[in-house]
C-alpha cells in the first residue's frame, strides 16, 4: 500500500487537503488528531503534562488549554522540546499502528512537523501543501483566534518553507479558493 506523508506550514490547508483525500476513500492518519486523543483528561500524557506545567494550563472544563500551552512552548524552546519528547514517541507508534491496519488503496499520514530529522523512511512519498507566509498568517489568525504576534511567532518557529519544500515529491500551492485545492487533490488522487 502507498503511504504518503502530507505536511505543510500552519494555515497551509493540510486539514482541508486530508479531508478531500478522505472523501476519495483514503485512510487518514493525523498526528494532530492522535496528539489530541492521547492528551485527554486522565490519560498518562495528560497527567505528565499537568504535572510539568501545573494546573494553570487547564481550561474551565478540566481539559488542557491548548492556547495556553501553545503560548508557553512558542515562548520557550526548552518547553517545546520537552513537550515534543513527551508526546512524539507515542504519536509515532500510533501512526505506524494505524497505517499498518489501513485497508484503502493509499494512506495519507498528516505530519505537520515533518522534517529531514524525522524518521520518514516508512513514507513512500511526501506531499507538501504550500502557501505564502502572509496567507498562512491570515488563515491562522482567523482559525485560532490568536494575536498577530503569536501567529508570526508560530510561523517563524516552524521549519523554513525551503526546508519543507526540499522534502517534497509533490507540491500543491494552496493560495486560491477551496475549489482550487480540491482540484489539485483530485489530480493527485
Amino acid at each position: 500500500m502507498l503511504t504518503i506523508g502530507l505536511t505543510g506550514g500552519i494555515g497551509s490547508g493540510k486539514s482541508l487537503a486530508s479531508e478531500y483525500f478522505s472523501n476519495y476513500g483514503a485512510t487518514i492518519v493525523d498526528a494532530d488528531r492522535i496528539s489530541w486523543q492521547i492528551t485527554q483528561p486522565d490519560s498518562p500524557a495528560f497527567k505528565e503534562i499537568l504535572c510539568h506545567f501545573g494546573p494553570e494550563i487547564l481550561s474551565d472544563n478540566g481539559h488542557l488549554d491548548r492556547k495556553k500551552i501553545r503560548s508557553i512552548i512558542f515562548d520557550d524552546p526548552f518547553e517545546k522540546k520537552w513537550l515534543e519528547e513527551t508526546l512524539h514517541p507515542t504519536i509515532r507508534t500510533i501512526m505506524h499502528e494505524q497505517s499498518k491496519i489501513a485497508d484503502s488503496a493509499y494512506t495519507i499520514i498528516v505530519i505537520p512537523l515533518l522534517s529531514k530529522s524525522s524518521n520518514i523512511s516508512f513514507l513512500d512519498r511526501v506531499l507538501v501543501i504550500d502557501a505564502p507566509t502572509n496567507l498562512q498568517q491570515q488563515r491562522t489568525l482567523q482559525r485560532d483566534n490568536i494575536t498577530e504576534d503569536l501567529a508570526k511567532l508560530m510561523i517563524k518557529k516552524q521549519i523554513s518553507r525551503e526546508q519543507r519544500l526540499s522534502l517534497a515529491n509533490d507540491i500543491v500551492v494552496n493560495n486560491g479558493e477551496k475549489s482550487d485545492l480540491k482540484f489539485c487533490i483530485n489530480e493527485i488522487h
